[in-house]
């Protein structure tokens, strides 16, 4: 729209970036570079290749002949004043933004060094997965003490993230955010569709939980107290529901800007091997008399609502000690 409204058909490239990111995401990813390293489009002339192209507006990066007269770039051109600001866009984005993404850090302490390092990493792969649908001020980090900044910086780089030493519900109140989910695994209600659409921000507890600390998560009704909890189930279990901050992340912008509040399928899209055969397991462990003495291919028709592999199929059911008759190869249709 922004390009539309200032007649750019295609800009150049100027500046360092990834071209399998730029090549998949397009404007999205031009557009995140510009709002968190203050790239802004100027006049000018740029050859290279197409390298993304999307309702007749193209990139223009690399080798070749294509021809871009506009180009995004980290300085100014020669007698040339921005065309278009980052500024700009940063008005088009708004504020407060919605749906919020709130990763509550004010466990941080009680963790021991392996789960911190794997706590950063999933704050750093959660920002990679907002930056692909939304920009970094999606993403709040609150309760966070001193230093830790600078502690993130290795995985996250260069970034705008809301970083607040409020707790959680102080910042949503100061953004006025009244539907708050507070996401928990032992939540008493599931996330229905309308709440997950509706909802100006969700509330993860920043926990890793490599030594079991039942019933922590809790804590963050006190801390948002007008908060909803809820928990995010497949059909009633939370067995093979991923578990990690970046996959929740990810399950919860998959079911809401790409598959209209599809809660199952932004799941069962973003499961890991290991949580398709762990699902499997389970409902082989419980649903024991119904699939012993089935056809391999019975059982894999069964449960193709899981996505899975033939080989899932075979490994839940050697783990859940049901018998095999068939050996490999094996084809379903």
């Amino acid at each position: 729209m922004l390009l539309e409204n200032y007649g750019v058909n295609a800009l150049g490239a100027r500046f360092p970036f990834e071209s399998k990111r730029l090549g998949k995401l397009g404007f999205q990813y031009l557009g995140v570079e510009m709002l968190v390293r203050g790239y802004n489009v100027y006049e000018g002339s740029y050859i290279g290749r197409v390298i993304f192209t999307c309702r007749g507006h193209s990139i223009i990066a690399g080798k070749g002949d294509n021809r871009a007269h506009y180009t995004v770039a980290p300085y100014q051109l020669p007698r040339s004043p921005p065309y278009i600001s980052y500024s700009e866009l940063e008005e088009i984005v708004g504020f407060p933004p919605t749906p919020l993404f709130v990763i509550d850090m004010g466990f941080l302490k009680i963790h021991t060094d392996d789960e911190k390092t794997s706590l950063k990493i999933q704050v750093a792969m959660a920002l990679t997965k907002i930056r692909e649908y939304l920009w970094d001020r999606h993403l709040a980090l609150t309760s966070i003490s001193q230093g830790v900044e600078d502690w993130l910086y290795d995985v996250t780089g260069k970034n705008k993230m809301i970083l607040a030493r409020e707790r959680p519900g102080e910042l949503l109140w100061s953004m006025k955010m009244d539907k708050v989910i507070i996401l928990r695994p032992d939540a008493d209600r599931d996330l229905s569709s309308a709440e997950l659409l509706e909802a100006d921000a969700f509330v993860i507890g920043g926990i890793v939980d490599k030594i079991p600390r039942p019933g922590l998560s809790r804590l963050l009704d006190m801390k948002v107290p007008w908060g909803q909890p809820r928990r995010i189930s497949l059909r009633g279990s939370i067995i093979g529901v991923p578990a990690r901050i970046n996959r929740l992340v990810e399950i919860l912008l998959r079911a809401r800007l790409d598959f209209n509040g599809d809660l199952e399928k932004a799941i069962v899209y973003t499961m890991t091997r290991s949580d398709r055969v762990n699902r499997l397991f389970y409902e082989f462990s419980k649903k024991r008399e119904l699939i012993e003495g089935r056809d391999v291919c019975e059982i894999y028709g069964l449960y193709r609502w899981l996505n899975p592999t033939l080989d899932d199929i075979i490994v839940a059911l050697k783990k859940a000690k049901i018998d095999i008759k068939h050996s490999k190869p094996i084809e379903c249709v």
